[in-house]
């Protein structure tokens, strides 16, 4: 079973409400658990990321081998790249400049 890290995921949910791309941006957090097990460990009412149970087929498609893993994925599925540590992450870069 993923077992988060809530500094991690509230460190992430920063860095987004700071983006000026926020309304472009969709966090969802896997878990290899049913919606019931996410419901009981997963209570971010303030958040950003939508849970998502089940998610076996997703960490498969994307080879992912250590946890935990922070994934930037384009809007067709493809994914952008990897990072095991959030504060590698500029969201911003993935966005054409206007």
């Amino acid at each position: 079973m993923f077992h988060h890290k809530e500094h991690e995921i509230k460190a992430l949910d920063e860095m987004i409400d700071s983006s000026k791309n926020k309304e472009h941006i969709r966090a969802f957090i896997l878990f290899d658990g049913s919606k019931q097990m996410i419901n009981t460990i997963f209570n971010y009412k303030e958040s950003n990321f939508m849970p998502v149970a089940n998610a076996r087929n997703f960490v498969e498609k994307f080879g992912i081998r250590r946890f935990p893993k922070t994934l930037v994925v384009s809007q067709k599925g493809e994914l952008l790249e990897s990072f095991s540590y959030s504060e590698d992450i500029n969201l911003d870069d993935y966005f054409e400049n206007d």
